[in-house]
């Protein structure tokens, strides 16, 4: 296919590295009883990176015009954490002060009332900040670690972080317990005897070590480098639609390194909006987002809000949005069966697509055996015309579903999922 003018083919240009789902980084993002994530603004539309808006000033309600939570659960889930809270926008004026602690860019644990709590003693709020102390404790400790791990990733070879990934993912697979437990009996759906099911298993964990040790390594004057080792199939799908002008749609699987993807993509002149999650620490946050921008990545946090307009807009203009699809964090979501058991999962490549008709498209980055990677885009998922809105985004949530259990079935050792995942999942240890 043509070339705009100004756009590179691979590695003839500086390009970007895809945004991921911050949870994935290690740190759990947990809650506290009493909680409540909220936006510090209540305007502003993009999160571009480098602004003067720090990272956690995006989190808030998602837009839904539709019955039950469709759009409400639109977004991808990341791989640290078990489950979502209710997130509420700040309360205004001076009635904050009876209202529960918050907990947004720091994490702070509920206490009594400010005002009017007879409950409210000195032996109260010596517990409280106690307790305050040990989560603030808690974060930045995570973010020295996880920085210290960037910096010493950053000095070594990238064969040699890769190797060490896989060998610590292959060690963690024996003393991971539940998780390991969990991550059989997800490949038990895909694969066939038992000795199969728990090789495989521990292949997907080295799958997801190294995952981790090359977003540590990476840096972006080594983009050039990565891109050299990137194989494809199906691109030229992509730039046919880059060339027409139509913003596209990615709907990925937590498989090999689905971060390959924004890669490509800012490497064929396309603007990119990666969606992500949430932490409690916001350095961490604040980091991810400062690295996503020098790569040329523009992040837009979950439940910001407004979040659907923004994603619109983007499609709008020719951009690409990439969505993780295969785990659902929230409740709600759509029901679809998925590698057969009724599960639900997030609407959002659906309910984009509909509503303004770019392709989706099916997407996974496989690792290569030693380094590199294959990235591989399938025929766009023929979205529903007939029926409802409501309908159509179900019926095509689930054609979402089959296309993402194919993209997994071609590399089920490199699908790195180690949460429950299905209703049947839930209390098993």
């Amino acid at each position: 296919m043509g070339r705009r003018p100004g756009v590179g083919r691979f590695g003839d240009r500086r390009v970007g590295w895809c945004g991921r789902q911050v949870e994935g980084f290690g740190v759990r993002a947990w809650s506290v009883p009493g909680c409540r994530h909220g936006s510090h603004r209540r305007d502003g539309d993009v999160d571009r990176i480098g602004g003067r808006r720090r990272a956690d000033d995006v989190v808030g309600r998602t837009e839904c015009s539709l019955p039950g939570s469709i759009v409400d659960h639109l977004l991808p889930a990341g791989q640290g954490r078990d489950g979502g809270c209710g997130r509420t926008r700040r309360p205004d004026g001076p009635g904050r002060a009876s209202d529960p602690v918050r907990c947004g860019a720091s994490v702070r644990v509920d206490r009594p009332h400010a005002v009017g709590d007879d409950a409210a003693d000195v032996g109260n709020r010596g517990a409280t900040i106690l307790a305050r102390v040990e989560a603030a404790r808690h974060v930045s400790l995570s973010y020295a670690a996880y920085r210290v791990g960037i910096g010493l990733a950053g000095l070594l070879p990238e064969g040699v972080v890769r190797r060490a990934g896989e060998r610590l993912g292959r060690a963690a697979f024996d003393r991971a317990g539940r998780r390991r437990r969990m991550l059989i009996r997800h490949m038990s759906r895909v694969l066939g005897s038992e000795r199969e099911v728990e090789e495989a298993a521990r292949e997907a964990f080295a799958a997801y070590g190294r995952y981790w040790a090359e977003s540590f390594w990476v840096r972006p004057r080594r983009v050039p480098e990565i891109l050299r080792h990137i194989s494809t199939e199906g691109v030229e799908r992509v730039e046919a639609a880059r060339d027409a002008g139509s913003g596209m749609i990615y709907a990925l699987p937590h498989i090999g390194n689905w971060e390959v993807a924004g890669t490509v993509a800012h490497d064929l002149g396309l603007e990119l909006l990666a969606v992500a999650e949430s932490l409690p620490d916001s350095k961490i946050v604040q980091w991810f987002v400062d690295l996503r921008k020098s790569l040329g990545i523009d992040v837009v946090l979950a439940n910001r809000p407004g979040i659907m307009r923004v994603l619109t807009e983007a499609l709008e203009r020719g951009a690409a949005v990439a969505l993780v699809m295969d785990r659902n964090v929230r409740s709600g979501g759509v029901d679809v069966d998925f590698f057969g058991e009724r599960t639900s999962m997030p609407a959002g490549a659906a309910v984009l697509g509909i509503r303004t008709r770019v392709p989706v498209f099916p997407v996974a980055a496989y690792f290569h055996a030693g380094r590199g990677h294959h990235l591989v885009v399938e025929a766009p998922v023929e979205m529903p015309t007939e029926g409802t809105e409501e309908q159509r985004i179900v019926e095509g949530t689930q054609r979402v579903a089959r296309a993402l259990e194919k993209l997994i079935e071609r590399a089920p050792r490199q699908w790195h999922i180690v949460q429950p995942n299905w209703p049947s999942d839930r209390g098993r240890r």
